[in-house]
């Protein structure tokens, strides 16, 4: 029985170097199977022989692989705006505009503001705006190189990211919840804390410097006054939120978007999703047909853009519907703009 060459490239050095010895092995009468059991220890060392090797020829053909796909991707991206330029041009020119007049929004309201006047409502909001427009044109930069799988995962941080908008807009200033902007500002103290606790259980394995005793003592004890001021539930994911469903319970956010009326795109949130998760949806969803042959992409399309952008701007328009109707002071100059 001869073995026979499968592969190519880094797997034929491997067999190179391990089908020799395989091979004496089993003219001593073993079974293929037997002889790959003992073959475990010259594949290790074949591995040390050769890791070095394919290093090289890697460093030394990088720069005419990489002139090669160069090449190639301006070829795509030419294609790519043939067909989509006008539009992405237009999602660029909506998300700019939005941003300046965020930008516009703030300088008034800091001429407008008392110097010893905070309004957390509006911290929130403005923040959590700025943060939208930033993922805006992270979508914006997806798409043009041709990643929709990756436009429509970022498009699902600005859904989450308008229904907490809404959340604070049409609750923060109702009497019953006048705390909660505090509550979610105020809340990153608990995610800090919790997330240096992560940090300190697995900073050795990651061969890291521990957070000084200082630093945790201080995270912990601001964790600590929080949960003696707001309660226990202030410690979960959506503490903030606790009371905003009716019950004394911390809402979770399929909640939180029935509370902000945008449960009606629960399912555009589902597909959203299965390109941020790695469950079998988002594996199916890899798999193309083209011309009918079928193939799992690894790489850019040219398909695919309309819906992610499309679902980006509605999430940008709602943060900025919740900032502008939320903003306190007079600013009928500026929705004029709007």
């Amino acid at each position: 029985m001869r073995l026979r060459r499968r592969t190519t490239g880094f797997d034929d050095d491997i067999f190179d170097t391990m089908a020799p010895g395989v091979q004496r092995i089993m003219q001593q009468g073993l079974s293929l199977e037997q002889a790959m059991e003992l073959a475990v220890p010259a594949l290790h060392k074949a591995l040390d022989e050769v890791t070095p090797r394919i290093g090289r020829d890697l460093v030394r053909q990088a720069p005419r692989m990489l002139r090669q796909y160069r090449r190639r991707n301006r070829r795509f991206e030419r294609r790519l705006r043939k067909h989509w330029g006008q539009a992405l041009d237009r999602f660029y020119a909506i998300v700019v505009y939005a941003e300046e007049i965020g930008r516009e929004l703030y300088r008034m309201h800091l001429e407008e503001a008392d110097d010893e006047e905070f309004d957390a409502v509006f911290e929130a909001l403005i923040g959590l705006y700025a943060r939208a427009c930033r993922v805006a044109r992270e979508v914006h930069h997806l798409l043009s190189g041709g990643f929709p799988f990756g436009a429509l995962a970022r498009s699902r941080t600005l859904h989450e990211l308008a229904v907490i908008t809404i959340v604070i807009a049409d609750y923060g200033r109702e009497d019953e919840h006048a705390d909660l902007a505090d509550r979610f500002i105020q809340h990153a103290w608990i995610a800090r804390y919790r997330d240096a606790k992560l940090y300190q259980e697995s900073r050795e394995a990651l061969g890291q410097e521990p957070l000084s005793d200082e630093d945790m003592a201080q995270m912990q004890q601001q964790h600590d006054l929080l949960i003696a001021k707001y309660g226990k539930t202030y410690s979960k994911d959506y503490g903030w939120a606790t009371g905003l469903n009716g019950q004394s319970s911390t809402p979770d956010f399929r909640e939180l978007e029935g509370l902000a009326d945008l449960s009606h795109l629960r399912w555009h949130y589902k597909q959203q999703s299965h390109e941020v998760h790695a469950g079998a949806s988002g594996w199916e969803s890899n798999v193309l047909e083209h011309d009918g042959q079928t193939y799992m992409t690894t790489d850019r399309l040219h398909s695919g853009l309309a819906e992610p952008a499309h679902l980006a701007l509605i999430s940008l328009h709602q943060c900025a519907a919740s900032l502008f109707g939320g903003a306190e002071g007079d600013i009928k100059g500026f929705r004029a703009l709007w």
